[in-house]
């Protein structure tokens, strides 16, 4: 495993994937969050599908200057934490995806998640270079 940071644009293809494909997670689970909670909406929620590019700029217009501030905290060693990290813009919408639990953004946020990923490779790599104590 590769445990050094690598570069802001070395990362950023992993970071857009990651954000574009929570993107798609929170579109498909707004759909069902409006079919659960019986809402009515004036349009198909799954219309958001056609707005998906658009949406997705949107993230990571925001993401972006965001990332430059975190890696200061916590730079991604991988590119499958970079993904994770990426998808973790994407709930920067939950407050228009699901309006009634917005508060949701506040366990799933980019900080979180960048803690969470940090902290377990940091155990990961701790537990590979201890020795074992037969």
């Amino acid at each position: 495993m590769h445990t050094e940071s690598f570069g802001y644009w070395k990362s950023f293809p992993a970071l857009a994937v990651g954000a574009f494909v929570g993107l798609l997670v929170l579109i498909g689970l707004r759909v069902e969050y409006y079919d659960v909670m019986q809402y009515e909406p004036n349009m198909h929620p799954a219309i958001a599908f056609y707005f998906s590019p658009f949406l997705l700029v949107v993230v990571l217009a925001a993401s972006l200057p965001l990332e430059t501030l975190f890696r200061v905290w916590h730079k991604p060693s991988s590119h499958v934490q970079a993904g994770f990290i990426g998808a973790g813009y994407a709930t920067l919408l939950t407050w228009w995806a699901f309006p009634t639990h917005w508060f949701i953004f506040l366990v799933l946020n980019p900080v979180v998640l960048r803690t969470v990923v940090g902290l377990t490779l940091r155990s990961r790599r701790t537990r590979k270079s201890s020795a074992p104590l037969s």
